[in-house]
């Protein structure tokens, strides 16, 4: 379900929207994909499903493609807040980047990243609200 889950998103953050119904369809299935990975990698037995290399992949994908495909008005697609998101050498390795997304890094995608590594970094705990939702996606749902 986890390898799932990040699959869709992946497929998903690619797709070439052509209307501004598109775009919000798109948005909530990510933000829905990220409420089950961090809902799921709240069960320790399932954290080691996160870490496999194929899911890491996914995750530099899912944020390149956010880079990419994401107009400025697109709500934040936060998939680093999940468990696989904790893996700092992997953050690291994607705020480098490819030589074409230098410019595009500097964006939000970039502060996010920044701000991911340094709560993992300070130990801060991953919160998720109530009802299953990444801590900062409540209000974009």
């Amino acid at each position: 379900a986890i390898s799932g889950a990040f699959e869709i998103m992946d497929m998903n953050g690619r797709r070439e929207v052509q209307s501004a119904k598109e775009e919000e369809d798109k948005v909530r299935l990510s933000l829905a994909m990220i409420s089950f990975l961090c809902v799921a990698d709240g069960y320790p037995e399932l954290q080691d499903s996160f870490c496999e290399p194929d899911i890491a992949a996914r995750l530099c994908s899912i944020l390149d493609s956010e880079v990419k495909t994401c107009s400025v008005s697109t709500p934040d697609l936060p998939a680093e807040r999940t468990w696989t998101g904790r893996d700092t050498r992997l953050l690291l390795q994607e705020l480098a980047g490819k030589q074409e997304n230098v410019i595009a890094k500097r964006g939000r995608v970039h502060f996010r990243i920044l701000t991911r590594m340094a709560d993992v970094l300070q130990g801060v705990p991953d919160v998720h609200s109530l009802d299953g939702s990444a801590a900062g996606t409540e209000s974009l749902a």
